[in-house]
């Protein structure tokens, strides 16, 4: 990929949740794309946004540059559990984000969740309504609204589901590998897998894309998800052939109800977006997901799961 270039970006971008998968997933693209540009990085230790005491000091470091906003709760059932927590992180820090581009002139980059869509309509589009299912999204849709009420020009992107960050991956790609490996270690040989429908996006590519929207100016919302769609069940079986465990163990399809009784917050059972306004402007970065998969997979990280063939 030709280096991105940024010409309306300052030197200084400030990132909150630093050392979550799309944190770190900024933080190495920005190393690669604009290495000029002063990074300040903050992890939940550093700078947890819930607390408004450093937002003048944050200001005054900032200038007119850009804040990635990735700190958030982004547990589903957390939230349901805990929903004064969950306020007071994604609203309440988003707010006070929100605070810091006012003092001092910076924009803001907010990753949002693709499950602030119902799934009734597919595609989903920039058009598309939100509809909330779950109080998490209703909560990020709620934060949302703050960013793009603080200024037009503060870039709201929403992403499909993404997998990245290698052990920090908590998403659906972090939590099936070790339990894939742990399971055919110990003899499995069959696991069932739900249905549900989504778009398997890397972080990276997510990262890459924001940034280079980010550089040419652009503001407002944008969808954002990698071309095509996938069922758990199928990202599941490319996963399988990926790492070679094909033969070792099959992946059975079942109904999404069938694993999911238990779950605090409704999700849609399909959503699927199209990255209509990137693609009307030229901007569109993102790649089949079968592809993607299969360059994170390909990273010595993975080599641990990989089995001896010669055994």
């Amino acid at each position: 990929m030709t280096a991105i270039h940024f010409p309306q970006i300052s030197q200084r971008i400030l990132i909150t949740g630093a050392n979550g998968m799309l944190g770190r997933a900024f933080i190495r693209q920005l190393a690669r794309q604009a290495p000029q540009c002063e990074v300040r990085a903050l992890t939940k230790s550093e700078w947890d946004v819930r607390d408004g005491s450093h937002i003048e000091d944050l200001a005054l470091w900032m200038g007119a540059g850009w804040i990635m906003h990735c700190a958030a709760l982004v547990d589903v059932e957390r939230c349901a559990k805990e929903p004064d927590l969950a306020r007071e992180t994604i609203v309440g820090g988003t707010a006070n984000v929100a605070r810091i581009a006012a003092l001092s002139g910076a924009k803001i980059v907010y990753p949002q969740s693709f499950l602030i869509y119902d799934g009734s309509e597919n595609p989903i589009t920039e058009r598309t309504v939100p509809n909330p299912l779950s109080f998490y999204s209703t909560l990020k849709l709620e934060a949302e609204a703050l960013v793009l009420a603080q200024s037009p020009a503060n870039l709201v992107v929403r992403m499909a589901g993404f997998f990245g960050g290698e052990e920090k991956d908590k998403n659906f790609v972090g939590k099936i590998i070790p339990h894939l490996h742990g399971l055919i270690r110990g003899g499995t040989t069959s696991y069932a897998v739900g249905d549900r429908i989504w778009q398997p996006t890397y972080t990276m590519d997510l990262a890459l894309n924001s940034l280079l929207l980010a550089a040419r100016g652009g503001g407002g919302a944008y969808v954002m998800a990698s071309h095509g769609e996938a069922s758990f069940w199928e990202l599941t079986v490319e996963i399988v052939r990926l790492l070679g465990w094909r033969n070792r163990i099959e992946i059975a399809q079942t109904a999404s109800e069938n694993v999911s009784k238990n779950e605090l917050g409704r999700r849609p059972g399909r959503a699927v977006m199209r990255n209509q306004r990137m693609q009307s402007e030229g901007l569109d970065l993102q790649r089949p997901w079968q592809e993607a998969l299969g360059d994170y997979l390909a990273s010595d990280y993975f080599t641990k799961f990989r089995f001896d063939t010669t055994q």
